[in-house]
């Protein structure tokens, strides 16, 4: 499944840019934002692009806690943890793309406008998230 969040829009085709570095590992995205087990739901990062695009991906685990309950013996990935999918990813995005990272710097999700889910994601399936980074608002 491929989720997209568009912060304004932007076309990939209109820029030749150079890939900054592919497949941060957990080690690397642990030191980057504040997010930990069991609410750290990036698993790699394929591609990010600084200051324009990220790629992420997860497996979604049979043992998640936010699949318990939800439903029982059908498990369903909540909708809103994929928006906190891209939110991570965009706080990774972001922060890798600042020149110097301070530990004052926060980046938080404060709204989502027009989402809507089109598919289920279920246990052992792999979830990709892109992020576009069209404006900085600070």
């Amino acid at each position: 499944m491929f989720v997209k969040l568009i912060l304004l829009t932007i076309k990939m085709e209109k820029y030749r840019l150079k890939i900054t570095k592919k497949n941060f590992g957990n080690d690397e995205i642990l030191a980057t934002i504040p997010h930990r087990y069991p609410f750290l739901l990036l698993d790699q990062i394929l591609v990010l692009i600084k200051n324009k695009y990220i790629k992420v991906i997860r497996l979604i685990k049979e043992n998640d806690f936010f699949l318990v309950g939800h439903f029982p013996n059908y498990p369903v990935l909540p909708g809103i943890y994929i928006i906190e999918m891209m939110a991570q990813a965009g706080c990774f995005l972001l922060l890798k793309s600042q020149k110097k990272i301070s530990s004052e710097d926060f980046y938080c999700l404060s709204s989502v406008e027009r989402c809507s889910f089109r598919s289920f994601v279920f246990p052992k399936q792999k979830i990709f998230v892109e992020v576009f980074l069209k404006k900085k608002i600070l």
